[in-house]
């Protein structure tokens, strides 16, 4: 028998006469019944898978543990990295803001150049400038997200391997478990187990005392034992 509960036939699997067999292993009737092997597996192996399974899962949580640390690091760093580029950005756009903003002459120059024109060449300048400065921000952002992904991904493949590896292992693991339980006779309910104690009720009733023996058998011959009384109405 397997340890999965499937009987197999010894001389038809090694292609050997059944006398051989029982030279080798002794009469049938000396060795365990298929229910008290089953029994005895499950009590056995069991054990030994669920031991297994919990090795599975501590060598599982031993390689996850400096992978999922350095998940955390990963993702703090990449939000500082991401922090530190948006105050740069909003810093640098202020101080270009006010760059702009100083090509505007004020008083009577600024006039001045409101007259000749001057004034909105320099504002459709400015115009073009923040225009390219909130492309150049944009386009550093998303490169700075596009290598954060990549370095992403590339742990998570990490990741995934492994947990792959162990999630394969347990659960066939878990399946062999699952068989062996099915191949496990059922057991015996409180209840059944207390009626196969229980004596049975005619065990406990006493037999019947000579007396009581006459007395049954009269009445059964249709009361010939009994007195008959007087019919009075004559």
């Amino acid at each position: 028998m397997t340890y999965e509960g499937e009987v197999l036939s010894i001389p038809r699997i090694l292609g050997i006469k059944t006398k051989d067999v029982r030279a080798k292993l002794g009469q049938a009737d000396d060795l365990r019944s298929v229910d008290t092997t089953r029994t005895h597996i499950a009590g056995v192996v069991a054990p030994r898978l669920k031991a297994l399974i919990a090795a599975a899962d501590k060598a599982k949580a031993g390689e996850m543990a400096p992978l999922d640390q350095k998940r955390m690091m990963m993702k703090e760093q990449h939000g500082l990295e991401r922090k530190r580029l948006d105050q740069g950005q909003r810093q640098r756009a202020d101080a270009e803001a006010k760059t702009r903003a100083e090509r505007f002459r004020k008083g009577v120059a600024g006039l001045w150049d409101r007259v000749t024109g001057q004034h909105g060449r320099i504002a459709r300048q400015n115009e073009t400038e923040a225009f390219q400065s909130l492309q150049r921000d944009r386009l550093h952002r998303n490169g700075l997200i596009a290598d954060q992904l990549r370095e992403r991904q590339t742990l998570q493949c990490e990741i995934v391997i492994v947990r792959a590896r162990y999630a394969s292992r347990i659960a066939e693991l878990h399946r062999d478990l699952a068989r062996l339980n099915e191949a496990e006779p059922p057991r015996k309910t409180m209840r059944e187990n207390f009626a196969d104690a229980a004596p049975s009720p005619r065990a406990n009733t006493p037999p019947p005392t000579s007396h009581q023996s006459r007395s049954d058998q009269g009445r059964g011959r249709g009361g010939r034992g009994q007195v008959r009384m007087p019919d009075l109405a004559q």
